[in-house]
């Protein structure tokens, strides 16, 4: 479990003229990203002096740096007008809407946004305020569902909403009134979530967000090869082994692989989500990587490529885990990141489940 502490410091400038440290304990995302929940402390220095009333916010994470925000809040005679509480009180109720989340994101993430990208909200009010955030792999309904129910209402997501990676199938969905569609889009619309899609700014971070967080679970982030990210070498092992290893870390119920599972294996490539024929095929063509470990990939392509390269001699063979359990604890990766940078709401992976299943056929046989 993960401890995340955080000093704020709040001005509030106004007629009124306070001093008060106030120490605040709430829960946070867990140090694995799902299962149990840490904890988090902030202290916050209240401080009202003369001049036009407003506040100014620092927030210091354990990731370092700091975050500042002058925000406006009302004077006295309003307060007093409107029986609203006093300003000590006022100060307490900190919000953080979905746009400044965003914003928050963009001037920490270490990158600068691609000039075309897929990141940005793809659905509700960004400047509503929120009350928590779900971090997640694939906003599902069941992930949004899940997340209402959690009072988060802020859902990034690292995959789209509806079903298309550049968001390009939505007006047609819309049209075709698909009854998926119109089902997720009025659960968004009735419990006012918004949607911010975080793709291109955590891959691009360095070293990337997504294989980040799944070399951490499967236990391989000491073993990267420095020269070539993606690279780990492992203590030798099988391809059956290494593939049973790969299935329980990251959760992954219908993983498959090509390959003789007896055959050595120590030099693993890892490729979570889908990075496509060409990068699969450089991978694997590698005379130091004995085998690739993927999200998923075209079977045409990529799996009669890797079949073809077992037969040559090139290769053990590729494992392919599945889209979702491939990029889970890469996401779970932002959510430990994220708490950083917005304490004043929790923050939690809200996974999404991997949707296949396999049926064992008795008798079947992985030789001709």
């Amino acid at each position: 479990m993960v401890t995340n502490h955080f000093t704020r410091r709040i001005a509030l400038l106004g007629d009124d003229r306070h001093a008060v440290d106030v120490e605040h304990r709430r829960p946070t995302a867990h140090a694995h990203g799902a299962g149990g929940r840490g904890t988090e402390e902030h202290r916050q220095l209240v401080v009202a002096a003369g001049g036009e009333p407003c506040r100014h916010e620092v927030v210091t994470g354990t990731s370092g740096g700091e975050h500042h925000a002058i925000l406006p809040v009302p004077g006295p005679d309003a307060a007093a007008d409107a029986g609203e509480p006093s300003a000590v009180a006022r100060v307490a109720a900190v919000t953080v809407t979905a746009r400044q989340v965003a914003e928050r994101i963009g001037a920490h993430v270490g990158v600068p946004p691609r000039p075309t990208t897929v990141d940005g909200f793809l659905a509700g009010d960004p400047d509503a305020p929120i009350t928590g955030v779900a971090v997640t792999m694939m906003a599902t309904f069941d992930v949004l569902q899940r997340a209402a129910a959690r009072g988060l209402d802020l859902v990034v997501t690292h995959e789209p909403l509806y079903f298309h990676h550049h968001g390009t199938a939505d007006a047609a969905l819309a049209a075709d009134a698909d009854p998926v569609h119109a089902a997720k889009a009025a659960f968004v619309a009735e419990h006012g979530l918004v949607v911010l899609h975080l793709h291109d700014a955590w891959h691009d971070r360095r070293p990337d967000g997504i294989l980040t967080g799944t070399a951490r679970a499967l236990g391989w982030l000491d073993a990267e090869r420095p020269d070539l990210p993606g690279v780990y070498d492992l203590p030798p092992t099988t391809l059956g082994a290494l593939a049973a290893h790969v299935a329980q870390a990251l959760g992954a119920r219908a993983l498959r692989y090509v390959g003789d599972p007896d055959t050595s294996v120590s030099a693993v490539g890892l490729q979570p989500g889908f990075h496509g024929f060409d990068l699969n095929r450089r991978l694997l063509a590698r005379p130091d990587v004995d085998v690739v470990v993927i999200g998923e990939g075209h079977e045409w392509e990529t799996g009669e490529y890797a079949a073809d390269a077992v037969t040559a001699g090139v290769c053990a063979g590729v494992v392919v885990v599945g889209h979702v359990p491939s990029e889970q604890e890469g996401m779970a990766e932002a959510g430990r990141w994220l708490a950083d940078l917005v304490p004043e709401v929790p923050v939690e992976l809200v996974a999404a489940v991997d949707p296949f299943r396999t049926v064992g056929v008795q008798g079947a046989s992985t030789r001709p």
